[in-house]
C-alpha cells in the first residue's frame, strides 16, 4: 500500500525474515551465508549502519577507501592492454592497432629469460635499444604511458629510459612504470639474486627520483600471490610486505621511506567475484596509508592498478571467459582502481588471437561508455555490505601483514617457503571445494561442453628470435658493478647487458588456474579419441520413471562429462539395461534412479550388469552404508553430491586405462 506521502511504505527485517522463512520452510537461515577464504562471513542481508561510513574519508583524502583524488572514477580509468607476442614488429603492430582502438596505455612484457637458459622467450624478444626502438615505433611515449613487465635486473627499465633519451623526449614529460619487482619474480621460482636485485631496485629507485617525476620505479604485484592461489587477504598482506621490503632496500641505499612511498605501484588481480574484488581494492588503499603514516609520509597519489586474474581462465569453452573478465573489470572499477588490464578470452591457449583482443578491449568500453561506470565519483560508497567487507579484508591483511613483518619482512619468509605453504594450504582447500563442486566453474566443472571445437592460435616460429638473441648477448656486458645511470647511458650507446652471477630460487609459486584438473582430464579423453576414434563412454543406466530418475541422470550426466567421458542412456528392468550396456560400447556403467527404485531393484540391475561384463558400476544418490546390496551386488561405490568427482573420475581414468 502507497503512503499518503506517494511512496511505498518501508521494508523491515522482520518483513525480509518473513519471506525467507516461507522460500527456506524451516531449514536453518545460516544456509544463505557464504565464508570467503580469509573465514569472513557474507550475509545475505546488510542493515543501513549509521557508522558504515566511519573511517573511510571522503574521496581524495586519508585513508583514500574512496579513490586517490576527489574525482573519484568521473575522470575514468586507464584502459590497458597487455602485450607479450614474442616478435618486436608484431607487438608493434598490435600496440597501434590498441591505440587506435581505445587503449590508453601499453603493458609490456619483455622475456625475463634473456635468451640464455636455453627456454623458449616468455615475452617480447627486446635485448637492446634498437629492439625497444622496434617494438615502441610510431608510439608517442608522452601520450602513451607504458608499463613494464618480466625484468629481473633492471635491464629492461634501463633500455625504455634510453628510448626517450634516443627520441629527445623529456624525462619529466613521460609517465613510466617500470615494474621493478625482485621479489614478485623471485615468488614465482624464476632465479634470481635478491640481494644484487633489491641493491639494483633502490638505485633505480635513485635514479627515478631525480629524473622521473611522472613515473614510478617499483611495482608490488599482488596477483603473482593470486596467481599461485592466495586468498583475497594474503594476496593483500604480501603485496604490502613486498612494498615494506622494497622501502628498506631504497633505505640502506639513503633514501627515506617518505620519498620511496611514491616511487612503488600496486597491481592486484581482479577476478569474477565482483564484491570482493571492489572490496579489496579499497583495502588496498587503506593499508598503504596506514603504512605510509607510519613511515612519515603519505600514500596520496597511490598508483593502483587491476590485472583480470589468470587462475579463474579456463582453457575449455573460452568464451566463458568474457563472462569472468567483465564482472572482473566492474569490480576493478568500482574499488577504484586507476587502470585495468582485462586478459582475451583466450588467454590461457597461448597468444591471443585479434578478435579476443578486441572483445577484451570492447570490455572496457561497455562499461565505461555504455554501463557509465565512470559517472559517478564512487559508485560502491556507502553501501553497507562493501563497507564491511572491506573493513573485514584489511583487517584480516593487516594481521597477516604483521606476521610477515614478525618473520623478518617478505624477503626472509620468501627464502622460508612460509608465504608458499600459507597459500599452497589456501589453494588445497580451494581445490577440495571445486573436486566436491561447491565452488564451480562453468564449462569446465560444470556444463562442459563435450561438442567444443578447440580454437586454433598462432604457432609462433621463435628460432630466429632466439638465434638473434643468442648472437646479441653472447658477449654481452655483465650488468653487475654498474650503476643503473651507467646503464642508461650505456644502452643509449647500443650496448647490450646481461645479468651473469648467482642464481637462487624460493620454493616455486608457479601460476595456477583452478580448472587444471578438469582441464587434464578432458586432454586424456580427446588423446583416447585421437587414437581410437572414439571417446571414452558411461552407459547411464536408468530404473523406473524419467521423473524417478531424472534428477540422478543428469547429476551423473553432468559429473562424467566434467571429464570427458560422454553419457549413454539406457532405460527398462535390469535385464534390459545389460542387455543396452553390452549394445552400447561402453566399458563403465552407473545406476540412476530413486531411492525407492534402487531399494527395489537396484541390487538386481547391478548383478545384471556385473553378469554382462560390467566390472566398473557406480550407484548414484545412496550412501554406501545405507546400500550394502549393492556394493556386494558388485558396484564400486555409491556417489553423492558432495563427493569428490575429480576422485570419482580419475578412478574412472585407472580403470579405462587398464581396460583400453
Amino acid at each position: 500500500m502507497l503512503t499518503s506521502q506517494g511512496g511505498f511504505p518501508p521494508a523491515t527485517r522482520a518483513q525480509w525474515q518473513g519471506l525467507v522463512d516461507k522460500v527456506l520452510k524451516g531449514a536453518d537461515p545460516k544456509r544463505l551465508v557464504r565464508r570467503t577464504y580469509d573465514r569472513i562471513d557474507i550475509r545475505p542481508l546488510y542493515d543501513v549502519d549509521p557508522q558504515a561510513g566511519a573511517g573511510i574519508g571522503l574521496p581524495g583524502r586519508l585513508p583514500f577507501v574512496r579513490g586517490a583524488t576527489a574525482a573519484g572514477n568521473l575522470a575514468g580509468w586507464d584502459v590497458r592492454q597487455r602485450h607479450a607476442h614474442p616478435d618486436p614488429a608484431t607487438n608493434n603492430a598490435r600496440i597501434l592497432e590498441d591505440l587506435r582502438a581505445g587503449v590508453t596505455s601499453i603493458l609490456l612484457r619483455l622475456d625475463s629469460a634473456l635468451a640464455t637458459r636455453g627456454e623458449a622467450p616468455d615475452g617480447c624478444c627486446v635485448y637492446d635499444i634498437e629492439d625497444m626502438d622496434r617494438v615502441l615505433a610510431g608510439v608517442d611515449l608522452r601520450a602513451a604511458p607504458v608499463m613494464l613487465e618480466g625484468g629481473r635486473f633492471g635491464l629492461n627499465a634501463a633500455l625504455t629510459v634510453a628510448l626517450c633519451r634516443r627520441r629527445g623526449i623529456p624525462l619529466d614529460e613521460v609517465e613510466l612504470s617500470l615494474g621493478v619487482d625482485p621479489l614478485g619474480i623471485a615468488a614465482r621460482g624464476i632465479g634470481i639474486d635478491t640481494d644484487f636485485a633489491l641493491a639494483r631496485a633502490a638505485d633505480i629507485v635513485v635514479y627515478a627520483e631525480a629524473n622521473l617525476p611522472r613515473s614510478t620505479a617499483l611495482l608490488s604485484d599482488g596477483h603473482v600471490y593470486h596467481a599461485g592461489g592466495a586468498s583475497e587477504a594474503q594476496e593483500l598482506a604480501m603485496a604490502m610486505a613486498t612494498a615494506v621490503d622494497y622501502l628498506r632496500a631504497a633505505e640502506r641505499k639513503g633514501l627515506p621511506p617518505q620519498r620511496t612511498i611514491r616511487q612503488i605501484a600496486f597491481r592486484f588481480a581482479a577476478d569474477a567475484d565482483l564484491f570482493l574484488t571492489a572490496a579489496k581494492l579499497r583495502a588496498a588503499r587503506k593499508l598503504w596509508a596506514l603504512i605510509a603514516a607510519a613511515c612519515g609520509g603519505s600514500a596520496e597519489g597511490m598508483k593502483l592498478s587491476a590485472f583480470t586474474g589468470t587462475r579463474m581462465l579456463a582453457r575449455r569453452d573460452p568464451w566463458n571467459n568474457i563472462l569472468r573478465t567483465t564482472l572482473a573489470c566492474i569490480g576493478a572499477a568500482l574499488g577504484g582502481a586507476d587502470s585495468i588490464t582485462v586478459l582475451p578470452l583466450d588467454y590461457a591457449l597461448g597468444q591471443p588471437d585479434v578478435p579476443s583482443r578486441r572483445i577484451a578491449r570492447n570490455v572496457h568500453l561497455v562499461a565505461m561508455e555504455e554501463s557509465g561506470l565512470h559517472r559517478v565519483i564512487d559508485p560502491a560508497g556507502g553501501a553497507p555490505f562493501v563497507e564491511e567487507l572491506t573493513r573485514r579484508l584489511a583487517h584480516e591483511a593487516w594481521s597477516l601483514f604483521q606476521a610477515i613483518e614478525g618473520g623478518g619482512g617478505m624477503n626472509q619468509m620468501l627464502m622460508r617457503g612460509t608465504p608458499q605453504d600459507w597459500i599452497g594450504t589456501t589453494f588445497a582447500e580451494r581445490m577440495a571445494d571445486i573436486a566436491r563442486r561447491k565452488e564451480t566453474i562453468v564449462g569446465v566443472s560444470e556444463f562442459p561442453d563435450l561438442s567444443e571445437k578447440p580454437r586454433r592460435l598462432e604457432e609462433i616460429d621463435v628460432g630466429p628470435l632466439e638465434a638473434h638473441a643468442k648472437a646479441l648477448l653472447g658477449d654481452a656486458r655483465d650488468t653487475r658493478g654498474i650503476p643503473f645511470a651507467e646503464l642508461v647511458e650505456r644502452s643509449l650507446d647500443g650496448e647490450a647487458f646481461i645479468y651473469r652471477g648467482r642464481l637462487a630460487s624460493f620454493t616455486a609459486l608457479p601460476p595456477r588456474r583452478l580448472g587444471e584438473a578438469f582441464e587434464d582430464l578432458r586432454d586424456r579423453a580427446d588423446a583416447r579419441l585421437a587414437a581410437t576414434g572414439q571417446p571414452p563412454k558411461i552407459f547411464l543406466a536408468c530404473l523406473g520413471t524419467a521423473a524417478e530418475h531424472g534428477a540422478r541422470l543428469g547429476f551423473a550426466r553432468g559429473l562424467f562429462a566434467a571429464g570427458g567421458i560422454e553419457g549413454i542412456e539406457g532405460r527398462g528392468d535390469p535385464a534390459e539395461v545389460a542387455a543396452a550396456w553390452r549394445a552400447s560400447g561402453a566399458v563403465l556403467a552407473a545406476v540412476c534412479a530413486s531411492d525407492e527404485a534402487l531399494e527395489q531393484s537396484g541390487a538386481a540391475a547391478v548383478s545384471a550388469l556385473v553378469g554382462a561384463g560390467c566390472e566398473r558400476i557406480w550407484v548414484m544418490g545412496r550412501p554406501p552404508e545405507a546400500s550394502p546390496g549393492l556394493v556386494e551386488a558388485g558396484a564400486a561405490a555409491c556417489v553423492r553430491a558432495g563427493d569428490d568427482i575429480l576422485a570419482i573420475l580419475e578412478d574412472a581414468y585407472a580403470y579405462l586405462d587398464e581396460n583400453p
